[in-house]
């Protein structure tokens, strides 16, 4: 069981997995997301990793994510306009950012675009 991004709980059937889509740049916070999916208790998840807009693009137009963690510093993007184009092309789906900045207004101004949480 999980929440979408309107508030609709849905309920997975037995083995069902979360599709679960990991944008960063970086690898160490790919880690610590692994480390905590793997405590996540009877939700299980498949993942799927995209390291530039580009390839986030690319994996969306293959299958629709149940949730996204965005990192807003891409190669070849950043900031809102990451996520901008991506909620663009999955406005139902909700999402995590990341941001490594100190300032935290780009992920706060996130929010206030529809991102779930930073």
């Amino acid at each position: 069981m999980f929440v979408t991004k309107f508030g609709e709980v849905k309920h997975g059937m037995e083995g069902e997995k979360v599709n679960l889509f990991i944008i960063e740049a970086g690898s160490h916070e790919g880690y610590a997301i692994d480390r905590l999916l793997s405590g996540a208790g009877r939700l299980s998840f498949n993942v799927s990793r995209a390291c530039s807009l580009a390839g986030a693009v690319r994996l969306l137009s293959r299958r629709p994510a149940d949730i996204i963690i965005l990192d807003l510093d891409l190669p070849d993007s950043s900031g809102l306009e990451t996520f901008g184009e991506l909620s663009a092309l999955a406005p139902e789906t909700p999402f995590i950012v990341l941001a490594e900045s100190l300032d935290e207004s780009e992920a706060v101004r996130a929010v206030q675009m529809g991102a779930q949480d930073y």
